[in-house]
């Protein structure tokens, strides 16, 4: 995310958001540098995550739907990349 620790974000329902930076160790790597394993570890973490925030009300269905596909598409390259090794 790279958000300081502190600063408020506008979630897509127009509602501010307190988001919490933990510092760069906690920055994920790119799903491409991942194995399978951890790729689909991390998408269904990160899935979780935006369901829940769609759950409490911080995010309309389209921005939900919208970064679970960015999620898919990630998960899909990774896949497709170790189907190539």
């Amino acid at each position: 995310m790279g958000f300081d620790s502190g600063e408020t974000a506008r979630t897509a329902c127009g509602a501010l958001r307190v988001r919490k930076y933990n510092g760069p160790e906690s920055e994920p790597a790119a799903m491409s540098d991942e194995s399978i394993e951890a790729a689909v570890e991390r998408f269904l973490n990160e899935t979780e995550s935006v369901l829940d925030d769609y759950d409490q009300g911080y995010a309309d269905a389209d921005a939900t739907l919208s970064v679970v596909r960015t999620r898919i598409d990630e998960l899909a390259a990774v896949a497709d990349e170790s189907d190539g090794e």
